[in-house]
């Protein structure tokens, strides 16, 4: 992958071709959102052990005016090596940031620590190795309870619905599994610095992907991470997506997921025998045990082309894990890993099915509430 990657900086140094550049290519996600029209707020949230989350909120849609109703909170979360972007950089139509808040959700948007957006800390300092001593542990336990209590409090919701995607899916099943009572804040619906980070990207993509063969090029280096995509990527846009991700995240984090790939198991990091011993009081990290995850209802949306979530471990593991807590499983068999975020056809196929689930959720508890309060 790194003699593609120097490929097409050659490639891009050979041929510079003035093919225009899609403004979002240098934009913050604040800044994607406010280009197309919708309104944004920038939200901070201290977990615990002092990092510092930076959260997306798109409190209503385009054309549609705030007023004091209180909308659904939606709390989009993004993968492995990504940030809040994936949401909001294809065009409004076909983005799942925007197409919740036409929808008339109350969007939020999470960045786990360690991507350029969740940079910070109370006390530690990102050019330090300290800094990045965390993987997705952390996240389950400390990040997720961070910034979803953050857009419960600014919301004035009871609950969010959760969309995860990849490690945002994870994540929320390995927190839901450690503490059951982290379920009455959730409807969940879903499923040093490691490779490149989005700024050396943002430097390489405006020129290195403007052809239409350094755009073939750049196309592979996501097929390399997810899958191909079976033409229901938009090509227009992969400069766009290549200046945003890889967002971010720690080497130990990267860690963590070879260990799990390896091993065929979920468990915590293996930080080797004797660091075992003195973390967890074992030889071995211990195993989550997703069965423990209360009843909360779950739709899983899988795909056939997805080299990272694959359609055996959703159907040999996940789901008899998972026993009556599943509602649905809409499985795309044309799907990659990044469809899902990134897909031509994702807002019709994945999105609004979601957004009519949630409706229909939201308002059903709604009448409940009104019913037992006028008796």
């Amino acid at each position: 992958m790194f003699r593609l990657l120097w490929l097409i900086v050659i490639l891009s140094s050979c041929l510079q071709f003035a093919l225009g550049q899609d403004p979002e290519i240098k934009m913050t996600v604040p800044e994607i959102i406010q280009y197309w029209g919708y309104p944004v707020e920038v939200h901070y949230a201290v977990t615990q052990d002092g990092y510092i989350l930076e959260l997306h909120r798109i409190p209503n849609g385009k054309d549609k005016p705030t007023n004091n109703t209180k909308r659904p909170v939606v709390f989009l979360q993004h993968g492995l090596e990504s940030s809040s972007s994936v949401w909001v950089t294809n065009l409004p139509q076909q983005s799942a940031g925007f197409v919740f808040a036409d929808a008339g959700f109350d969007v939020w948007m999470g960045n786990m620590r360690g991507n350029r957006y969740s940079r910070s800390h109370i006390r530690l300092n990102p050019v330090f190795s300290s800094f990045w001593e965390f993987n997705w542990d952390q996240m389950a336990q400390y990040d997720l309870p961070a910034m979803i209590d953050k857009a419960l409090v600014v919301s004035g919701q009871p609950y969010v619905y959760y969309v995860g995607h990849s490690q945002g899916s994870l994540t929320m099943f390995v927190k839901l599994s450690e503490d059951s009572s982290f379920s009455r804040k959730v409807s969940y619906f879903g499923s040093g610095e490691f490779l490149l980070n989005g700024s050396f990207l943002g430097y390489l993509t405006p020129s290195a992907c403007e052809t239409t063969i350094q755009r073939e090029l750049c196309k592979q280096i996501l097929f390399a991470f997810g899958g191909p995509a079976e033409g229901n990527e938009i090509q227009s846009r992969i400069t766009v997506y290549l200046s945003h991700f890889p967002a971010g995240t720690s080497s130990m984090n990267i860690l963590h997921w070879v260990q799990m790939i390896n091993t065929g198991t979920v468990t915590k990091l293996d930080y080797g025998q004797g660091t075992n011993i003195v973390t967890y009081g074992q030889i071995n990290p211990p195993s989550y045990n997703l069965r423990n995850i209360p009843n909360v209802p779950v739709y899983i949306f899988s795909g056939g082309n997805d080299w990272i979530a694959t359609e055996y471990d959703i159907r040999t593991y996940l789901i008899p894990l998972l026993g009556p807590r599943l509602q649905m499983h809409t499985y795309l068999p044309e799907y990659s890993h990044f469809d899902f975020t990134w897909g031509l056809n994702a807002a019709d196929d994945v999105y609004k099915p979601i957004a009519g689930l949630i409706h229909e959720s939201f308002y059903r508890v709604r009448e409940a509430t009104a019913s037992n309060t006028n008796i």
